[in-house]
This record gives C-alpha cells, structure tokens and sequence, in this order.
C-alpha cells in the first residue's frame, strides 16, 4: 500500500545504503550535531493521517517531520529536502522509512 501512494516498487538496499545503520554512537552523535548546524531545519505540517502512516511504515514514532538539506533520520526525527518530493526523492524516502 505504501509503495503504491509513494510511487515506488520494492527495493533491496545494497551495502553503501547500510552502511549508516552500522555507525557506532560517537559518530552517530557526531552526525546529528552536523545536521543541525548545516540545515535550514524547518518544521513540516503535514496531515496527521499521513504522519501515523509514515510512523508506522518507518516502524518507530518519528517525533516530527522537518525541512533540511538532507533526506535522513536523525535522533527521532524525519528531514526531506522539500515538502513535495519528486519521483525519485519518493523512492530514497520509502527506502529510508522501510529501512
């Protein structure tokens, strides 16, 4: 179903993709102070519906939905690069979430 409103088809992650799940926690927190200091984090209001839906896809409870340079997950939280994705950006999200 999420693949469907995403506009996606089932995808297996090869090892560079990974690869982030396996960093340790110094270079975890690292990671995270660099995000925020290099976004322009901006909270995303989106329908509350589709949040639940992508919370229970990503399999936790993001605690919110932001704006930033970069498409990740960091410490509970969701950054896209724009509130409307393109084809391709749909498919690096559903990957992420799914992850």
């Amino acid at each position: 179903m999420y693949a469907e409103i995403l506009d996606v088809t089932p995808l297996s992650l090869n090892a560079h993709f990974r690869a982030q799940d396996s960093v340790d926690s110094s270079t975890s927190q690292h990671l995270a102070t660099k995000l925020v200091k290099e976004s322009t984090e901006e909270s995303l209001d989106i329908n509350s519906t589709l949040f639940a839906d992508i919370n229970r896809a990503a399999g936790q409870a993001f605690s919110g939905i932001f704006v930033a340079n970069k498409m990740q997950r960091q410490e509970g939280r969701l950054y896209i690069p724009s509130a409307t994705l393109s084809s391709a950006q749909k498919r690096q999200l559903w990957a992420l979430i799914s992850g």
